[in-house]
């Protein structure tokens, strides 16, 4: 009977023991992962900020875009009066800051910002065949009105508000 209490002291004191052993490891394999979840949430809130900083720079560049259309629209009544140069600008700066957020951007975002930007860009493209054609044919229309009777339509503004919209969606759903 002696013998019996011996070895169940024996086995509670070597179980305990083990319990303890594997209660550390075990709070080792937590911490680890604890530390690793805390990189990744650290990680994914750099992405967030700098997604958002792209989203900025995006909205600046397309509300320069929007300024100068308006600016435009307001002081310009002939065609030939506008000066596509600071446009052309805007266009530049939109593609860089699109190139350099692709991979921050959900898809709806960079779509809708990408369709805007080829409709400038198509639009440039027609005032510069329209320079190629003028230069060959002097009764053909002026690049800065083919330019004016392609980009100054309800379609493409309707573009502008979709992005500035895509925009708002996107850092409400942060």
């Amino acid at each position: 009977m002696e013998d019996l209490k011996d070895i169940l002291q024996w086995a509670l004191a070597t179980s305990g023991g083990l319990a303890a052993l594997f209660s550390f490891f075990l709070k080792t394999k937590i911490n680890k992962q604890q530390y690793q979840l805390n990189k990744l949430k650290t990680k994914f809130d750099y992405l967030v900020i700098e997604r958002n900083k792209v989203i900025e720079g995006l909205n600046s560049c397309i509300a320069d875009i929007q300024l100068w259309m308006d600016h435009t629209r307001s002081q310009c009544d002939d065609a030939d009066q506008i000066k596509i140069d600071g446009f052309r600008k805007s266009v530049l700066q939109l593609e860089i800051q699109l190139t350099h957020g692709r991979y921050l951007l959900s898809s709806q975002v960079y779509a809708a910002t990408h369709d805007l930007l080829a409709e400038c860009i198509r639009c440039i493209d027609l005032y510069n065949q329209q320079v190629d054609v003028i230069s060959s044919d002097l009764n053909a229309k002026s690049p800065n009105q083919v330019f004016s009777e392609a980009f100054f339509k309800p379609e493409t503004r309707q573009m502008i508000t979709d992005v500035f919209e895509c925009f708002s969606k996107e850092i409400a759903d942060e």
